[in-house]
């Protein structure tokens, strides 16, 4: 059985599950209109954001926003070694304080290792009037942000800016454990490997069940794969697609198992597809990354509903993904 575009193959497999597939190969094609999954949108609200300067020398940041879901409060704290980083100094480390509705939520950046260390009191559960809070915390930073030279932020703003966009798209009643380390996955310049299975090769009833099986039960792979490499996901006069995964295993009306479909991606898909954060952001800046694509995929096909374990899967690439788009926006 060979791929092709336009083809779309359901494989039913044991214990009622099901995988369904699109498959389908293109790198960079003139620009179509093509049918895109749109989420409902809830309207954003626009708050009041203060913004003020830590008292001491140094390059951290804070400040509040206020909305009618309640107040949002952030610090930062840059460290290098055993003292404060100085102002322009690269830091070892950045410590940023969320404080939602009264709850804090502590995001400890290990530059030296790549990793970031979310804790809380006794875990904090994102429920609406959190989520909320975040739709309006993005546009908020990011238009405060637009006003700087994004390609010399320092690494305070740089952190707030990221969290900013990763729980823009926090799935809704998710609750965040005390601990949570997230690990820098490794640079690949492949997905994974249930995403290439139609690619090359018609995919085996054994390698189907066993990707499955992983996806379900929460350990797929993740993936650290940049879309911009090779593709300028910059420009919105062209069109990029690849097929890109998704599990929908429990959650509300749970349809299918792992699905995998062929998704247009970049500045020139609806809502900006692949980008790490909500919808196209500050005109497309930010990080394109495999594992977002995946979780746009599902969280605009379940209206934001299920999608908890592709958002995980993201948050290294929301926090360690290289960021595109800084001089060419999508529109510019």
């Amino acid at each position: 059985m060979s791929s092709s575009k336009g083809l779309a193959i359901l494989v039913t497999l044991w214990a009622g599950l099901a995988v369904g597939v699109t498959a389908s190969v293109s790198a960079e094609t003139p620009l179509e209109t093509q049918p895109e999954a749109e989420i409902a949108t809830r309207p954003v609200e626009t708050g009041v954001l203060s913004m003020r300067r830590s008292k001491s020398r140094s390059d951290d940041v804070g400040g509040r926003l206020a909305t009618s879901a309640g107040i949002l409060e952030f610090s930062t704290l840059s460290r290098k070694g055993a003292k404060n980083a100085a102002v322009g100094e690269n830091p070892d480390a950045v410590i940023v304080s969320l404080e939602v509705n009264g709850a804090e939520i502590r995001h400890a950046f290990d530059y030296a290792t790549g990793t970031v260390t979310i804790t809380t009191a006794n875990g904090v559960r994102l429920g609406r009037q959190e989520l909320d809070l975040f739709a309006s915390f993005q546009p908020a930073i990011a238009k405060h942000l637009d006003s700087l030279n994004l390609e010399s932020m320092s690494s305070a703003q740089d952190a707030i800016w990221r969290l900013s966009e990763m729980y823009s798209e926090a799935p809704l009643n998710h609750t965040l454990e005390k601990s949570w380390v997230i690990e820098r996955t490794p640079p690949q310049t492949e997905p994974n490997p249930i995403d290439t299975l139609f690619d090359a090769k018609p995919a085996t009833g054994d390698e189907i069940v066993g990707s499955l099986a992983k996806a379900c039960a929460g350990e797929s792979h993740n993936s650290f794969t940049d879309l911009h490499d090779g593709h300028d996901v910059c420009r919105s006069d062209l069109a990029f697609s690849k097929n890109a995964g998704h599990d929908y295993c429990q959650g509300p009306g749970a349809l299918h198992g792992y699905l995998l479909t062929n998704q247009r991606y970049g500045c020139s898909s609806s809502q900006c597809y692949g980008r790490c954060g909500g919808g196209c952001g500050l005109d497309g800046r930010g990080a394109w990354m495999h594992d977002c694509l995946r979780h746009d995929i599902c969280n605009r096909s379940h209206n934001g509903n299920g999608c908890d374990d592709e958002w995980r899967e993201a948050a290294d690439d929301y926090l360690n993904g290289p960021i595109h788009c800084t001089i060419r926006g999508c529109h510019t």
